[in-house]
This record gives structure tokens, C-alpha cells and sequence, in this order.
């Protein structure tokens, strides 16, 4: 699987995919395993709660919060299940951003999004590609800046994790 980081040169969308089903079934599991232990979750308003059973006659832990998924993993922490820690909703939320933005645009999932950083050292790995770029003279001499602004207007560009990606529109 590729890597999926706001560093990586580039990200395959159908890495994306994959990693926000994998942390969505992780969690789904952790819930399973907080009812099975008597937890219980809803929805008040904004927030999610989890509510822990009652026990000795004492009422259970109550947790709160905007994300469905961070009571979940509370939730099943404290009913027992390990490795919660592991399983990162932020990482899942922003997951879940990228796929939401990056959909509105042809081929997502079947797509690459390139670093922004990465940009230009893109655009000569493309025209290398294309074929006919040497390191000899007059090749050596491209502005490739302007040769990957151009490049640039056939792309859009997505966030993830406050870092830009440029995806073909």
C-alpha cells in the first residue's frame, strides 16, 4: 500500500479507500465489542455520548464528544478491547476530508494526488516520460517552473492534513 502521509511525494487514491475502510472497520469492531460489554451510544444534538453499564449500582462512565468515532474507542477501551490507541480518528476524519473534497473531481478514486511541493520534479518525470528530454542542450536550459505552471491548469487542487495535492480535474 502506498504511503499516506501530508509528506508523501504522492498518494493513490485507491490508498485512501482502503485505509478509511480499514479504520472504519476497526472501529466498527471496538463498537462491537463496548455493546457487548453494556455500553451504549446515541446522539444528543452535536454531540455523541457513550454510556457505560451500570455497575454495583453505580452509574457507568459517560463519555461525550463531537466525533462518533473518539467515544466509540473510549468506550472500548474501557470495556477491554486493546489496541484502541493504535486506531487514530483525526487520521480517519481527515481521511474522510480528502476523499469528500477529491470525489467532486473526475476519477477518484482511480487517481494520483501529487504533492504540491513535489510539483515540478512531476512535471519533468512527465515530460521525461512523454519522451525526447535529454540533459543535453537546449533541454537542460527548460524553465521548468513555468513549464509545470502550465502543466498546473489540468489539475486541482485538494487539502490533506494542511498540506496541498493536485489531482487531474
Amino acid at each position: 500500500m502506498s504511503d499516506i502521509s501530508t509528506c508523501s511525494k504522492y498518494i493513490d487514491g485507491r490508498a485512501v479507500e482502503a485505509r478509511i475502510e480499514e479504520l472504519e472497520t476497526e472501529i466498527r469492531d471496538f463498537e462491537d465489542t463496548a455493546l457487548e460489554a453494556g455500553w451504549e451510544f446515541r446522539k444528543e444534538g452535536d454531540e455523541y455520548v457513550a454510556e457505560g453499564p451500570t455497575v454495583d449500582g453505580s452509574p457507568g462512565n459517560v463519555y461525550r464528544d463531537s466525533s462518533r468515532d473518539v467515544v466509540v474507542l473510549a468506550a472500548a477501551e474501557e470495556a477491554g478491547a486493546r489496541w484502541t490507541s493504535l486506531t487514530d480518528p483525526e487520521e480517519l476524519e481527515d481521511l474522510r476530508g480528502l476523499r469528500d473534497e477529491a470525489q467532486g473531481y473526475g476519477g477518484w478514486p482511480n487517481c494520483t494526488l501529487v504533492n504540491d511541493d513535489n510539483w515540478i520534479e512531476y512535471a519533468q518525470t512527465l515530460a521525461d516520460d512523454a519522451g525526447g528530454v535529454t540533459d543535453a542542450w537546449p533541454h537542460r536550459h527548460i524553465d521548468w517552473e513555468a513549464a509545470a505552471d502550465e502543466l498546473r491548469q489540468d489539475f486541482t487542487e485538494v487539502r490533506y492534513g494542511g498540506s496541498s495535492f493536485l489531482m487531474r480535474a
